[in-house]
């Protein structure tokens, strides 16, 4: 249980959902930080996984761009910069042509290039020959946010992943 110094204030939202009676008989082992927005705790950053592999999107394998980060419960995946295999003629020279006239690639949703989704994390993977330990995804997404460019969703994937470090 948390030491909290009773002369700090606590917020009226902490007022409503407990008595002083109770708090202090040591019936509760949590404050309601969240609501009243002061004690937030949060995963600190040397305590985030990062995988190499796409986290989601049933085309993964052809995104020149993604980003996977496990926080905890939830794993952040941000895809992007779809090839699809129709357009790489299946040699380098024409993929190359290809990302010069496209330099985003192919959308990969409505009126975006690159996506971020967040879900609950499962098992690690330990499959023969690739025991990468990549976390499965284990629900539907939770958070979306759809991108243009790939600084934006660099930035939008870290931007995620403090978000939810924050919802543990």
């Amino acid at each position: 249980m948390t030491v909290w110094n009773w002369t700090k204030r606590r917020g009226n939202c902490w007022k409503s959902r407990f008595n002083n009676h109770a708090w202090r008989a040591g019936k509760f082992d949590v404050i309601p930080v969240r609501r009243c927005g002061w004690g937030i705790k949060m995963i600190p950053k040397n305590r985030w996984e990062w995988y190499g592999f796409s986290g989601h999107f049933c085309c993964g394998q052809w995104c020149r761009f993604h980003m996977t980060t496990k926080i905890g419960k939830f794993v952040i995946s941000t895809v992007g910069k779809f090839v699809h295999p129709r357009n790489s003629g299946a040699s380098e020279k024409t993929e190359s042509d290809y990302m010069i006239e496209n330099p985003n690639g192919e959308q990969i949703g409505y009126g975006r290039f690159y996506e971020t989704m967040v879900f609950r994390a499962g098992k690690k993977c330990v499959s023969n020959g690739c025991n990468c330990g990549q976390p499965k995804i284990a629900s539907n997404e939770l958070d979306t946010m759809g991108y243009n460019d790939a600084g934006s969703a660099t930035r939008g994937h870290l931007s995620m992943c403090n978000k939810w470090a924050k919802k543990q």
